[in-house]
């Protein structure tokens, strides 16, 4: 990339993510979320960003402290959300020919966030991009309890997928 172009996009990956039961109704969703700066002359401050997980028709919601990503670097994110389950075994959905078992949940990140030159000779310094949206399609492995043991096939690294946001969605996130 060039000094004097627009910064390009960030790569995120869910690297980890797992659920642990609370009580019968609810589960915490743990989350490695891993934001990746490939831009050579730009950081990246984030601005209130949030992490939306959405199952069985309901969300979860954990903010994301100010931060500031230097350039040609990765970003780890660690959110916790509490999640309500189901009320029936149809959550759980057979993944493969070996039986694993996982459950489908859909994680929306919410990143307002400004690029920001570290040249000094570049014409414009600042390029405002707002909020971006990225959708993770997940596949948490189900823990099951065969024959008195706990087994939990490992989970998948998943890319998530930048999507532009309609005027809804923005004010979705400023009401969350």
């Amino acid at each position: 990339m060039k000094r004097d172009t627009a910064p390009d996009p960030l790569k995120i990956h869910v690297t980890d993510a797992s659920l642990t039961r609370l009580n019968s109704d609810n589960y915490n969703l743990a989350l490695t979320i891993a934001l990746e700066n490939r831009n050579e002359y730009f950081q990246i401050y984030y601005d209130n960003a949030q992490v939306v997980a959405r199952y069985n028709n309901k969300s979860a919601v954990a903010s994301v402290d100010t931060l500031h990503q230097l350039e040609k670097s990765t970003t780890l994110l660690t959110p916790l959300l509490k999640l309500q389950h189901g009320n029936n075994s149809t959550d759980i959905v057979d993944d493969d020919a070996a039986g694993n078992y996982h459950y489908d949940i859909v994680v929306k990140l919410y990143l307002p966030k400004t690029y920001k030159s570290i040249s000094i000779i570049m014409r414009r310094n600042d390029w405002q991009s707002g909020i971006h949206l990225y959708v993770c399609d997940l596949k948490v492995p189900a823990a099951l309890n065969i024959r008195g043991s706990n087994y939990v096939h490992a989970f998948n690294t998943t890319e998530c997928a930048p999507i532009k946001m309609n005027t809804t969605e923005i004010y979705s996130y400023n009401h969350v």
